[in-house]
């Protein structure tokens, strides 16, 4: 009954930005922290002092991209990948701290092979974390479109 008019806007947000300033400089420092994995547990210092200066590094970086995100009272997708990002550099400080402390007991080979699963378990968890959260389409309902990832990453990378 009533007179109408509909509009549907289709809006694209140009992500170059995001991708250039934010997301790619994070990458960097968990990448960083990863590194503690490839050190020998004998050389706990090592590790202990990567895994301090990636945690450092990213609370100093969080800072100073505070001002480019913008406040929301949800999490946003980005929101999401700086968060599980977060957590990552802090298992791989976590990490460092217990097989250093396995190293001082003699429990050298339980060191190694914690050492061992993580070399992995974690770029694993970041792959995942940066095609699920970032790369992957989402539809109108905020869900994963699976069948839609190989488009996309083909997309990304012409």
């Amino acid at each position: 009954g009533y007179p109408a008019i509909n509009f549907t806007f289709t809006i694209k947000r140009k992500i170059g930005y995001y991708w250039l300033h934010i997301i790619m400089p994070l990458i960097f420092i968990v990448m960083m922290s990863m590194m503690i994995f490839w050190i020998p547990v004998q050389q706990s210092a090592v590790q202990i002092s990567i895994s301090t200066t990636s945690m450092l590094t990213l609370i100093a970086y969080r800072f100073a991209i505070s001002h480019a995100i913008p406040p929301l009272s949800y999490l946003t997708r980005l929101d999401n990948f700086i968060l599980i990002s977060t957590l990552l550099v802090f298992f791989s400080l976590v990490h460092s701290l217990i097989t250093t402390k396995l190293a001082h007991i003699r429990k050298e080979k339980l060191a190694i092979k914690i050492d061992w699963i993580n070399r992995f378990l974690f770029p694993i968890i970041f792959a995942y974390t940066i095609i699920y959260v970032l790369v992957l389409p989402r539809n109108a309902e905020n869900e994963a479109e699976w069948s839609l990832l190989i488009p996309t990453l083909i997309k990304l990378f012409n």
